[in-house]
């Protein structure tokens, strides 16, 4: 994960680039705040909620951070997503 601005205790937004690589998962999490999400490069399998789907570069998503989430790289490249979200989480 590279980090788009410095981290700040009292920031209410943070922002990071997810470097994903194929294979890779983030099992499922949930916590308070909200997300949104666009795909820089490479193709990621998200999971929000009960809801299962595939992006690619070029397209962005959104969801309370609530509903439990989690993504895979089905590869074969690299995948780069550009996340912000609110609360600081990471």
């Amino acid at each position: 994960m590279e980090q788009l601005v410095p981290a700040d205790p009292g920031s209410l937004l943070e922002g990071s680039i997810h470097v994903i690589a194929p294979g890779a998962k983030m099992d499922l999490v949930s916590h308070v705040g909200e997300e949104v999400a666009y795909v820089i490069e490479g193709t990621l399998e998200i999971t929000i909620g009960a809801e299962r789907s595939v992006v690619s570069a070029g397209d962005s998503y959104y969801f309370r951070s609530e509903l439990p989430h989690g993504y895979r790289n089905p590869g074969p490249g690299t995948a780069r997503v550009i996340v912000i979200n609110t609360p600081a989480t990471f």
